[in-house]
């Protein structure tokens, strides 16, 4: 399931679990785990609103676009050619 399929899923059942007496807030939450693969206690935090999905950052870029822009005009001239070979000859480059 996706993230933004979990994410519309969760929304659905958010509403119907904020309606539901008891007995059937249980029955919501197991369907939730079960369909969603969540433990029990993060899946009720979900529904109650008090948690929402955790965004992964990444870890960000490694070259500012300065760099880049350099890059791109040196793979240019060297005829585009793929990563392994650009980056060996890069490497050969560096060195002479």
């Amino acid at each position: 399931m996706s993230r933004m399929a979990t994410s519309e899923y969760i929304g659905m059942k958010r509403r119907a679990y904020a309606q539901a007496d008891r007995a059937n807030r249980k029955r919501i939450l197991d369907e939730v785990c079960e369909t969603t693969g969540y433990e029990r206690k993060y899946a009720n935090r979900l529904l109650t609103g008090n948690r929402k999905f955790r965004e992964h950052k990444g870890r960000g870029k490694t070259y500012g676009e300065d760099v880049a822009e350099v890059l791109k005009r040196v793979w240019r001239e060297a005829g585009c050619p793929c990563l392994p070979y650009f980056k060996a000859e890069v490497e050969r480059w560096a060195e002479e």
